[in-house]
């Protein structure tokens, strides 16, 4: 028992650290894109300004004008990209995280422990009720033995008879209980008997 509850426990621990491990790496990416947003926004602003001093200096033919120009395209085009590869990461990695977080093995996971647990204290509770049962039972026949005993008086008042004379008979009792059961000697045998009918001689 106390095994399986070991297992349990590392199982719900191992699960926890897996799911926070992933939340924090998962808010960590969403936080890192909350501050490049910043940045991100003053970058394609100065590439929007490049673009748009290349096309209107254009004419003049000046390598700052083509620079610009040159400059602005491919940060577009950079950012096309970025865009594309963020959008095949989050269906492709992202998603698919998040769903295994929440998805059915880690709910089976889940719903397993709870049913050990809800196992492990029916039984626990099922042992309890067996032990008060048979110590119940025990309490009971220590009662009875002692009232066995109370109720046990000699049948044989008077001086000792020695053995030796009862030697050849069939029994001898030495004690009648009013339960019905005799003890004394039987055929050589000793102990407690049952008594039909007898006969004090």
């Amino acid at each position: 028992m106390e095994a399986i509850k070991k297992q349990a426990t590392k199982l719900r621990e191992q699960v926890a650290k897996q799911q926070q491990a992933i939340l924090r790496q998962l808010g960590h990416l969403g936080y890192e894109a909350a501050l490049v947003d910043d940045a991100e926004l003053q970058s394609r602003k100065l590439a929007e300004d490049c673009c748009k001093y290349g096309t209107e200096n254009q004419s003049a033919g000046s390598p700052l004008a083509r620079a610009a120009s040159q400059f602005g395209t491919s940060h577009r085009s950079m950012e096309n990209e970025r865009e594309t590869v963020l959008g095949i990461l989050g269906s492709q990695v992202s998603e698919p995280l998040r769903a295994s977080i929440t998805g059915a093995p880690l709910e089976d996971a889940r719903h397993l422990t709870h049913r050990y647990d809800r196992l492990r204290q029916e039984v626990e509770t099922q042992v309890g009720a067996e032990k008060s049962y048979h110590q119940n039972i025990i309490a009971t026949l220590d009662e009875l033995h002692a009232e066995r005993d109370a109720d046990v008086s000699p049948v044989l008042d008077g001086p000792d008879v020695p053995q030796d004379e009862h030697q050849n008979d069939s029994y001898f009792i030495a004690k009648v209980a009013p339960t019905g059961w005799s003890e004394g000697e039987c055929k050589g045998e000793a102990g407690w008997f049952l008594c039909i009918c007898s006969k004090a001689r």
